[in-house]
């Protein structure tokens, strides 16, 4: 019997999609705990019949490290102070900065300890979180890494409030970015912050220092634009643009006085406006 050419080509390649099929057939198979290895010694029709319960299990994905406490951006840069503090008697100082970062979403307690703050601008440093008993960081909480003990953000009487000091960490006033990597390398949140310029929020005046806080990231926008952050400012506020306008925030009140967040240290708090270790101020833009 003469074979013609396509029908020859036609079966080869016939041929190499079953093939194919089979090896993806058994891959998926292989992620199934439940398929034992000597179900793959069957028959092509057998194979087929069990791709189809192999696919029906697939819809629910096994839980690995990656995914629970390795996911990029489930630690986020929340707050930055680089600005410095002001006591409440006009003394500044320019090295009393602060990181806060939040387990926003890692669905188990995260441990900082050897994590890597890399910094890159006017000032390239890898800073690594020493070990100390504040280092594990729940869902929803709050880890603040402050440069001095005696500064505006040490350690006060509200048990609630457990920063980690890491010695000879400073921020510079411009031309700085900081990137996050776990102890493993691996990265959990790219660079935030403007290498090219003044940081992107924040500031002092001669007057009172700022931080700069993060929006609210509903659009998932990364932390090198100007649109994801903006300076702490405290419940009414005097606008600068309308002197009787009074900024109000969801959690504001007309009675409420213009201060400092809650683990600002009192001797600081009139003149330093941050909120490390609490959730940011409303975003009045």
């Amino acid at each position: 019997m003469q074979i013609s050419r396509e029908f020859f080509y036609g079966a080869l390649y016939s041929f190499k999609m079953g093939n194919r099929m089979l090896k993806i057939i058994y891959s998926l198979c292989s992620l199934n705990p439940a398929v034992k290895p000597g179900a793959m010694r069957m028959s092509f029709f057998a194979l087929l019949l069990l791709a189809v319960h192999c696919s029906s299990e697939l819809g629910s994905p096994r839980q690995t490290a990656i995914n629970l406490d390795r996911r990029r951006g489930c630690v986020i840069i929340q707050e930055v102070n680089w600005a410095g503090s002001m006591k409440n008697n006009g003394s500044y100082d320019a090295d009393d900065d602060f990181l806060e970062m939040v387990n926003r979403d890692c669905n188990k307690p995260v441990d900082l300890t050897d994590w890597r703050l890399i910094m890159r601008g006017d000032v390239n440093r890898i800073y690594y979180v020493p070990p100390g008993p504040n280092n594990v960081v729940g869902p929803g909480q709050f880890a603040v890494i402050i440069a001095k003990t005696d500064g505006a953000f040490q350690q006060g009487s509200d048990s609630a409030y457990k920063p980690i000091s890491l010695p000879g960490f400073f921020i510079p006033e411009r031309n700085w970015t900081i990137e996050t990597q776990t102890a493993e390398d691996f990265l959990i949140e790219n660079e935030i912050g403007n290498s090219h310029g003044w940081p992107l929020a924040g500031g002092f005046d001669g007057v009172v220092t700022r931080s700069m806080e993060r929006t609210d990231d509903n659009f998932e926008e990364e932390g090198v634009y100007v649109s994801s952050w903006f300076s702490y400012t405290p419940c009414n506020e005097t606008s600068p643009s309308q002197s009787v306008t009074r900024l109000l925030g969801t959690s504001c009140t007309n009675f409420s006085i213009g201060s400092s967040g809650k683990f600002v240290n009192s001797q600081f708090n009139l003149r330093t406006f941050a909120s490390p270790g609490e959730q940011n101020t409303p975003d009045y833009r």
